[in-house]
């Protein structure tokens, strides 16, 4: 019995905290990239989205790519306007 009851609670929690992640992304705020576009090469599908931060202080780049067996990612940011803080 307690290795049933082991088994339910285990697949209960694993369930949950799919659950808890999707609903957590459900509550937050959801911000438009400035630019979205992809890039014709061969097997990578690369998709790029350009976004500047809340702050107007960082321009970011991410990168989405799929290829054959997975998928990868990248973000680089770079600071826009005048000195350095």
């Amino acid at each position: 019995m307690k290795k049933i009851m082991f088994m339910i609670f285990a697949l209960v929690a694993i369930a949950n905290a799919g659950f808890w992640s999707t609903a957590q992304g459900m509550l937050m705020k959801e911000k438009k990239p400035d630019a979205s576009y992809s890039i014709d090469t061969a097997g990578m599908n690369p998709r790029i989205y350009e976004f500047t931060t809340e702050d107007k202080k960082m321009k970011c780049v991410v990168i989405f790519t799929s290829v054959q067996g997975g998928s990868d990612s990248s973000l680089q940011c770079i600071k826009i306007g005048g000195k350095d803080e």
